[in-house]
């Protein structure tokens, strides 16, 4: 079975000159998933409390702009490694959360600025989130 594609970006982060900017990954993802620039991504954020250079869990995206985005938590017993959870992954713009790191998956492509699917298809999923259209 071939593996999902995969697309090393950055969300946009160097292009909106914000290339320093680091433990940003959900800026990253919302970007990726919402289509937007990266500097909008970023200025959301920093609005629902992210400061600059600091993570911020992506559940209180969910939690503050549930017209952004729905959040499905996995149960213990129905959480799924990265790899298979995208072979069932529904068409559309989703971020993935795996333990202290999130990601987006835009119809079945990844999207992330790691080195490759490699370093995410073992992780566990505990939460799917999925942009309101």
């Amino acid at each position: 079975m071939n593996e999902a594609p995969f697309n090393h970006t950055d969300g946009g982060r160097t292009a909106s000159g914000l290339s320093g900017e680091q433990l940003d990954c959900t800026v990253r993802a919302f970007a990726i998933a919402r289509g937007v620039p990266y500097i909008e991504a970023h200025a959301e954020l920093s609005r629902l409390g992210r400061l600059p250079g600091k993570g911020f869990k992506f559940r209180v995206v969910a939690q503050k702009r549930p017209d952004l985005f729905t959040r499905q938590y996995l149960p213990k017993g129905e959480r799924r490694r990265v790899r298979t959870l995208l072979r069932t992954l529904p068409p559309g713009r989703h971020v993935l959360r795996i333990h202290r790191h999130v990601f987006a998956v835009v119809d079945g492509i990844v999207h992330d600025d790691c080195s490759s699917l490699d370093a995410l298809k073992n992780r566990i999923v505990t939460d799917i989130f999925t942009a309101v259209p």
